[in-house]
């Protein structure tokens, strides 16, 4: 409802700017501590902010839609493929392609059966999908 997305609105958008305007100190994490240490990162801390300001949004929006399995799994792996590795473009990518997979699957479960299917069974379905042909795929097939 219109009273739920007012509250969370703020627990979504301040962690997600935050996260895409520090994506370098994640880039910097991802090539190792001692790495991440000689370049003025102090990895623990660094962790510790990315983990907790992944994870209030979620969190929020988790209590306010319920449980969707595989969207958090899929999606992020796919912007990473369409946007690369660059934590700056794949986060807000991420959010974007999720939002897009939801409505998708929404969409798909109000309009498939005469009765609603739950929207879990159906980001299922398309996240295993998805997921397999992301496992399958070589190295040399990726455009990333």
């Amino acid at each position: 409802s219109a009273a739920d997305l007012k509250i969370i609105t703020p627990a979504v958008i301040i962690p997600a700017v935050l996260l895409s305007v520090f994506g370098w100190k994640i880039n910097i994490l991802s090539a190792g501590e001692e790495t991440a240490f000689s370049m003025g990162v102090n990895p623990r801390t660094a962790r510790l902010a990315v983990l907790i300001l992944a994870v209030i949004p979620v969190a929020a929006v988790t209590a306010v839609a319920g449980i969707v399995q595989w969207a958090g799994l899929i999606v992020p792996h796919i912007a990473r493929r369409l946007f690369g590795a660059d934590a700056a473009r794949s986060i807000p990518a991420s959010a974007l392609l999720g939002g897009i997979f939801g409505l998708l699957c929404d969409d798909a479960a109000r309009l498939l059966l005469p009765g609603e299917i739950p929207l879990g069974i159906l980001t299922a379905l398309f996240g295993v999908i998805l997921f397999v042909i992301i496992l399958t795929r070589s190295d040399t097939e990726q455009t990333c």
